[in-house]
């Protein structure tokens, strides 16, 4: 069975700090790229499932999804200034695509706090948005705190929202920190809340987990017998695995695949060369860019095999 989707997620971080960095000057005044790109990506995404429907979906018996980027929120603080930040945090991140694609409109935060500069959409838009989905792909890498946010004198996405996004509270991160580049942290548990959170929110749709990963900073001093025994990052799948089962036996969320980010070590976004995220270990300083396979590849083929029941590689022991 053919399984598509369609394009980046429209509401991709990095999108957002795009606009504000580079596009706003030339396109979009007073903050409002962020919102007016995701707008148009939401409807192109809908036109691209209803011609889909409309003409493949039938042959092919396929299905077809929309890709989100979140985080998993918590209140910095159980004061109701943070428990409200961390609901616009969702709003803002996951809310953003699911509402539309869901119920055919942007969240009630975003309306609220955007008001006039939030695109609008035709009747007939925000019908062909409503349901153009058949699965979620969701990427999750990282928990945050919510802490509440004003700045009155600047218009942007971060200041629409009214929240920041922290990795620690009073000195002590809410996980381990990946590298110094990208700043994500490690809470397991928050993907089995969020899982949760779906499920309840958003009518227990299909989900598949497109993205989860965790970086470190790229060192081509460590040998590469060291730098190949990526232990973080083998306990980084474990923890998480251990909490999507969780999530689907004892939560019965509907999980129906996951997959990690990524392959192999890669450009990556404004951090370019300088992170490494790869199951498979790049030697960049060989010119045919030799790749081998690091420990956590080989303890996840040990643990998906090759759907038969038989391991791809032995067990690999942590000693």
């Amino acid at each position: 069975m053919p399984i598509w989707w369609l394009s980046r997620p429209p509401n991709c971080e990095r999108l957002s700090r795009f606009c504000r960095s580079i596009v706003q000057p030339v396109w979009g005044q007073g903050g409002d790229s962020a919102t007016e790109i995701t707008h148009n990506q939401l409807l192109s995404h809908a036109a691209v499932v209803k011609l889909y429907r409309d003409k493949y979906q039938e042959l092919q018996k396929g299905e077809i999804g929309i890709m989100v980027n979140t985080f998993w929120f918590l209140p910095y603080d159980d004061t109701a200034k943070s428990v409200k930040a961390r609901d616009r945090g969702l709003g803002f991140m996951l809310g953003w695509i699911m509402d539309p694609v869901l119920y055919g409109r942007y969240p009630e935060t975003m309306r609220e706090r955007v008001g006039n500069r939030l695109p609008r959409s035709s009747e007939g838009e925000a019908e062909m948005v409503k349901g153009s989905f058949d699965f979620i792909e969701l990427n999750c890498y990282s928990g945050k705190y919510a802490i509440s946010y004003h700045s009155p004198n600047e218009v942007s996405y971060v200041t629409d929202s009214g929240y920041n996004a922290v990795g620690d509270k009073d000195g002590i991160p809410i996980g381990e920190q990946g590298s110094n580049y990208t700043w994500y942290n490690v809470y397991p548990k928050g993907l089995r809340l969020l899982l949760q959170y779906i499920k309840l929110q958003y009518n227990d749709p299909l989900i598949y987990i497109t993205e989860n990963r965790i970086d470190v900073d790229r060192d081509d001093s460590v040998p590469m017998s060291e730098a190949l025994k990526d232990y973080t990052r083998k306990k980084f799948f474990f923890d998480h695995l251990c909490c999507l089962r969780e999530a689907i036996e004892l939560d019965g969320v509907n999980v129906k695949g996951f997959f990690t980010w990524s392959l192999t070590d890669n450009y990556e976004w404004a951090s370019g060369y300088l992170v490494r995220y790869g199951l498979n270990y790049v030697d960049f300083t060989d010119k045919y860019l030799w790749r081998y396979p690091k420990l956590s590849a080989q303890w996840l083929g040990s643990i998906f095999g090759r759907g038969d029941g038989t391991p791809r590689v032995r067990e690999v022991s942590d000693h």
